[in-house]
């Protein structure tokens, strides 16, 4: 096996976006997740997330 092909579910898109928005006024920070579909070889990232807030 070289690579494993990814779908997305049709409701993550949104889902996600309904995440980062309540974590983001929750937090007061800056965040992005992305779901990578296609084929991916192994030992790829298929959800890649990033924050990014205020030094305290």
């Amino acid at each position: 096996m070289n690579y494993l092909a990814y779908s997305l579910h049709p409701r993550m898109q949104d889902f996600l976006k309904k995440i980062i928005f309540v974590e983001e006024v929750r937090t007061r920070s800056k965040l992005f997740a992305v779901h990578r579909v296609g084929p991916l070889q192994i030992g790829n990232a298929t959800l890649v997330t990033a924050l990014s807030a205020a030094d305290r």
